[in-house]
């Protein structure tokens, strides 16, 4: 993982490993963000 600090250096980090079964428990609970509509709109973000 990399890190720039406010005077432009470059700082790495070592990422830490997903928890993958926490993160897809949240996808079902995040479904008002799952729209046709809402893809249109934040996919350029």
């Amino acid at each position: 993982m990399f890190e720039e600090s406010e005077k432009g250096s470059i700082n790495i980090h070592k990422a830490e490993p997903l928890d993958l079964e926490f993160l897809s428990s949240l996808e079902k609970t995040r479904r008002e963000w799952n729209s046709k509509n809402d893809e249109k709109a934040y996919r350029d973000l």
